[in-house]
């Protein structure tokens, strides 16, 4: 059964990121609360076992993402009952978007999205800021 999550699940989101190698933070889920909505399922024992996050904008569009489902609990559905439930709560006037992984791509094209442009995602161990000039000020970290 789906269940709409709430801050005091954060703990368990956050073991379902570092399961699954997510890199959501506790600060991460904070901000996707005060903006959206997260649902998701529960295994028996009351573990977060799946994860979606839906975040309107003015009810004219909606960002779905955090689709994570712990690996033990995949080929059983899981994320199309998400992605459906996704869909049903949202006004069938909006716009949803998403960023799909290649792992992922199936499930949304069966969800009836389609690809309209690609993102890459850059990640580095360090980051040495420099100064740039911004309208007419310098900025130096």
């Amino acid at each position: 059964m789906i269940e709409t999550f709430s801050e005091k699940d954060i703990k368990g989101l956050l073991l379902l990121s570092q399961l699954e190698k997510w890199d959501y933070s506790e600060a991460d889920l904070h901000t996707i609360f005060s903006s959206g909505d997260v649902f998701g399922h529960r295994n028996e024992n009351g573990d977060i076992v799946s994860s979606v996050a839906v975040i309107s904008y003015k009810n004219q569009s909606a960002f779905i993402g955090m689709v994570i489902v712990r690996k033990d609990y995949r080929k059983q559905g899981l994320a199309g009952q998400l992605m459906k439930h996704c869909l049903q709560v949202l006004s069938p006037e909006m716009n949803a978007y998403l960023i799909a992984t290649k792992e992922g791509k199936h499930l949304y094209q069966t969800a009836g999205f389609k690809t309209v442009d690609y993102v890459s995602k850059y990640i580095s161990s360090e980051y040495t800021p420099r100064a740039f000039k911004v309208s007419g000020f310098i900025h130096d970290p």
